[in-house]
């Protein structure tokens, strides 16, 4: 199994959106690593969101 977590967030973030949520928050969880950084499913996400 693989995960998209590119896709997933961007899936979440447009039903969210489409139900009229506005302020739409996300947690992350606090790391200071950047390579772990680099590697956390939440990059993926943000990228998804935000852009690169």
């Amino acid at each position: 199994m693989v995960d998209d977590d590119l896709a997933s967030a961007s899936l979440i973030v447009d039903h969210l959106a489409h139900l009229g949520h506005r302020r739409i928050a996300r947690i992350e969880h606090p790391e200071t690593d950047p390579t772990r950084i680099a590697e956390m499913p939440t990059r993926s996400a943000r990228r998804a969101v935000d852009g690169p």
